[in-house]
């Protein structure tokens, strides 16, 4: 979704901004540090409902903070942030369900028993932080300007 962002905004003119959805890149390097120097133990098996990823297997030894929460926050609160400010009905509908929709991605990982709340709550925090900054980057940008 960051590349597609990404190309959106380049198509119409942001130059260094359209970077601005791949700010989620940054903050996967923090979620990973995090997993690696904090001890939070992952959750026990007896609370794991196991799904198969192929392909994937990525292990580290901590669970903090949930990268799945971080990247479903930073996705919802972009797209709010930016149809938020529209003043309209429909952006600001638009602008809830996307929050919704990003809350409920982020919930079902301790649905499913791979995260404990609190994971789930400091990536949601640090997805929207790093989120919020890249919406005002975007909102605060005059087109064809930064070229």
């Amino acid at each position: 979704y960051g590349l597609i962002g990404a190309g959106v905004l380049w198509r119409k003119g942001y130059g260094l901004v359209t970077l601005a959805p791949l700010g989620f890149l940054v903050l996967t390097v923090v979620e990973v540090a995090c997993k690696l120097f904090l001890e939070q133990p992952p959750t026990p098996e007896e609370l794991f409902r196991p799904l198969s990823y192929p392909f994937i297997g990525v292990n580290l030894p901590g669970s903090f903070p949930s990268g799945h929460g971080m990247r479903s926050a930073f996705l919802g609160v972009f797209l709010a942030g930016l149809a938020w400010p529209s003043g309209s009905w429909g952006g600001r509908a638009a602008a809830g369900g996307f929050m919704a929709f990003s809350l409920l991605l982020a919930s079902s990982r301790i649905y499913l028993g791979v995260h404990w709340a609190s994971d789930v709550v400091g990536g949601y925090l640090l997805g929207s932080a790093g989120a919020l900054v890249a919406a005002r980057l975007v909102r605060s940008a005059d087109p064809g300007r930064l070229h």
